[in-house]
Parts: structure tokens; sequence; C-alpha cells
């Protein structure tokens, strides 16, 4: 199962956020699950330099929009372009 950093969109008390999450993907390719990162402790300086240089990679990538345990993908005006998929 592969896995990348993606900046997802979520609604939270009626407020609409962002924030980069893990996400994993199925073998053919759709996503799977997205989960908050772990980003609580590193064995180096240059793992943390790889994992901010991960997550700066997401913001190249189309917005996930997560609404109520299902996963959709955003082209880059923000218009959802695939149908959800669960999470």
């Amino acid at each position: 199962m592969s896995w990348n950093y993606r900046v997802c969109q979520y609604t939270a008390n009626g407020t609409v956020l962002f924030g980069i999450r893990e996400v994993y993907y199925n073998a053919d390719g759709t996503v799977k699950t997205a989960r908050p990162p772990s980003v609580d402790d590193w064995e180096s300086v240059d793992d943390v330099a790889r994992t901010l240089e991960l997550m700066r990679q997401a913001m190249s990538q189309p917005v996930l929009v997560v609404e109520q345990h299902r996963i959709e993908r955003t082209n880059a005006n923000g218009e959802r372009n695939q149908p959800g998929v669960d999470h």
C-alpha cells in the first residue's frame, strides 16, 4: 500500500478547515484512508527535513475533500472532480 501527504479540506464545528494528512491508497490508486500525520518525534534533523519536504509536495496535488467519512478530489479551483471514496 502506498501513501503520501495531501492537503485535505474538512469541516469541524461548522468551520471549513484545511490540514495535511497521511493518505493511503489501494492497489488501484484509489484513496483508502486519510489520517492526521504522526509528527511527534524524529531520529535526526535530516528526518525532520525529509518529512517537511514531503509535506511541501502535498501543495502541488489537488485538495482532497473529506466529508462524513468520504473523500473527494478537487481540481486547482477547488471544484470536485471525482466521486467520493470511503475512508
